[in-house]
């Protein structure tokens, strides 16, 4: 099978993408999307984390459910969150609601998970290293899943959105410059919850 020859117009130098990586951190300029993002994914986080552990508490302590409940749970976990975009999107429109409720199923369904695995551990250590993975882990799928969202929901603001816009214009240099600081952005959350998990383990 041949291969299409890429177009030079998909490629930009190192350098033009690191000149525009800056303009992330101007609040004038491409800031505001990069804080649009931060928004979104810090919501969607901030409210998986609670329901995900009350879900995973729930299941726990109602025995009569636990069975039938874990099934159910398992089971919307395993279905890519991409595929539900078009379900949140006829169910809360194209608003900010829709991305952070992608990320909260997604990112609430893991924590569950995490805490009913800790639950079964008969260290006390194991249970809280257990749920704080799962808090990492859901960190970093909000924002992935915020980021697609705006990608493909549409939004007024993002890095989804500047991925989106430019990949049909010929600011490539932004483009790449956008996928960049997402990367950097999902690798500070992932490093800040090293840090405060070497803490716990210190303490614990």
């Amino acid at each position: 099978m041949w291969l299409a020859k890429p177009s030079p117009a998909a490629f930009a130098l190192p350098s033009e993408i690191l000149r525009e990586i800056p303009k992330f951190f101007l609040p004038d300029d491409l800031g505001y999307d990069l804080l649009g993002t931060l928004r979104r994914t810090f919501i969607a986080f901030s409210l998986s984390l609670p329901i995900g552990i009350i879900l995973g508490v729930v299941t726990i302590k109602s025995r009569w459910i636990n069975r039938e409940l874990y099934f159910f749970i398992d089971f919307i976990r395993s279905i890519p969150a991409t595929a539900l975009i078009p379900l949140f999107l006829v169910l809360f429109g194209t608003g900010d609601i829709s991305k952070i409720a992608v990320g909260v199923l997604s990112g609430g369904l893991v924590v569950t998970v995490s805490v009913i695995v800790g639950y079964q551990s008969l260290s006390e250590n194991r249970k809280i290293i257990s749920i704080f993975i799962g808090a990492r882990t859901a960190a970093s799928l909000c924002l992935i899943l915020v980021v697609v969202g705006e990608m493909f929901i549409g939004s007024v603001d993002g890095l989804g959105k500047i991925i989106m816009d430019r990949r049909y214009s010929d600011d490539v240099p932004t483009l790449y410059a956008a996928i960049v600081m997402t990367g950097l952005v999902g690798y500070t959350i992932n490093m800040i919850f090293v840090f405060i998990e070497s803490k716990i383990k210190l303490l614990i």
